[in-house]
């Protein structure tokens, strides 16, 4: 890894020690670099929270809330699936249904 992106990404947002928008960064890094690891172990994610990165990337605030806390991600999206269902505001539709396939999908719903 470079100087500059000596610990995975989560690591360091969950430290507050990166802003969230500087993900783009160490995708750009690892682009650079072609280290002998998936962009997932790069970033420090886990499959489920990679997968939900690349299908809702507004959700990776979410993503690293939950590793902070040490709260499962599961539960924290399904809460937050069930705000936005609740809320049903047309500009939140497409991010539910989202949010719902991911969750169906991982098996965390029916």
């Amino acid at each position: 890894m470079s100087e500059r992106h000596e610990a995975p990404f989560l690591r360091l947002a969950t430290l507050g020690e990166v802003l969230l928008e500087e993900i783009d960064d160490f995708v750009s890094a690892w682009h650079r670099e072609r280290p002998d690891t998936t962009l997932a172990a790069y970033l420090g994610m886990t499959d489920d929270e990679y997968a939900l990165w690349l299908v809702e990337p507004d959700m990776l605030s979410h993503i690293v809330r939950a590793r902070h806390l040490g709260e499962p991600l599961p539960e924290m999206v399904n809460d937050n699936y069930a705000e936005l269902r609740i809320a049903a505001r047309s500009a939140d539709a497409a991010q539910t249904a989202r949010l719902g396939r991911w969750l169906r999908q991982r098996g965390y719903i029916d």
